[in-house]
């Protein structure tokens, strides 16, 4: 009898202590608008890209149910910042040079420690079981070493964005970003031989390992960094925008 009690009243407990999903979407909704309030950049990521702030509404709302309402600000601005990552590509034809070449530097330190880090690698790429590894969890940006990457991510974030408002976009012609890709194989080439060379090319395959497209778009990251400033702002875009 005794046991069959204690079997029973963990359950019972959490029943009484289960969140009430409209409580808890209201409260995502309310740390949702409170970082937008403080965050122009992602104000207005939510109000420009589809999905975003549905996507970060859902992701605020899994940690609370998970941690209550502990440290949902920082969650909050945290999922935003991944999120915003993603994001960011829609700007890039737009941004200002100096904005895209702030965005290279972070995107560099990330892939970098991606090399070494096969969960940051999958978050980065956005795979499918990085997605469902995360649901629910402490956003990776709150866990060590990734806090410390948060203001600069932030900024970078806010200068493509406000940058990019009100602005035609640049592009090339096709010929001269042939060119430039060129030239971007061919030091990647010159530098990692033909693994390098493979690794560029399969970097957007999904079908390829995570391993490999980490590295293959750590070494494009290289090599942009390498070229000249007036020449990084433009390979990003033709490479990353869209």
């Amino acid at each position: 009898m005794f046991l069959s009690l204690l079997l029973v009243l963990p359950s019972i407990g959490r029943a009484a202590t289960a969140p009430d999903p409209a409580v808890l979407q209201r409260q995502a909704e309310a740390a949702v608008n409170e970082t937008r309030t403080r965050q122009p950049a992602y104000a207005l990521l939510a109000e420009q890209q589809s999905g975003f702030l549905v996507n970060w509404r859902e992701q605020v709302r899994q940690f609370m149910a998970v941690n209550g309402n502990r440290n949902t600000q920082n969650a909050s601005r945290a999922i935003a910042t991944a999120l915003g990552l993603n994001a960011s590509t829609a700007y890039l034809s737009r941004s200002d040079d100096a904005a895209i070449d702030a965005l290279l530097i972070q995107q560099r330190r990330l892939m970098t420690m991606a090399q070494t880090d096969a969960r940051l690698c999958g978050i980065l790429l956005n795979t499918t079981t990085a997605r469902l590894d995360e649901k629910g969890h402490e956003p990776w940006l709150l866990r060590k070493p990734y806090r410390a990457l948060q203001p600069d991510l932030e900024t970078a974030l806010f200068q493509i964005v406000t940058s990019a408002q009100d602005k035609a976009p640049r592009t090339l012609p096709e010929t001269q970003s042939q060119q430039f890709t060129q030239r971007i194989a061919a030091r990647v080439g010159e530098r990692h031989g033909r693994e390098g060379l493979e690794d560029l090319e399969r970097m957007q395959n999904d079908n390829t390992a995570p391993a490999q497209r980490c590295r293959g778009v750590s070494r494009l990251l290289e090599a942009i960094a390498e070229q000249p400033p007036e020449l990084r702002a433009q390979l990003m875009r033709i490479y990353f925008g869209q």
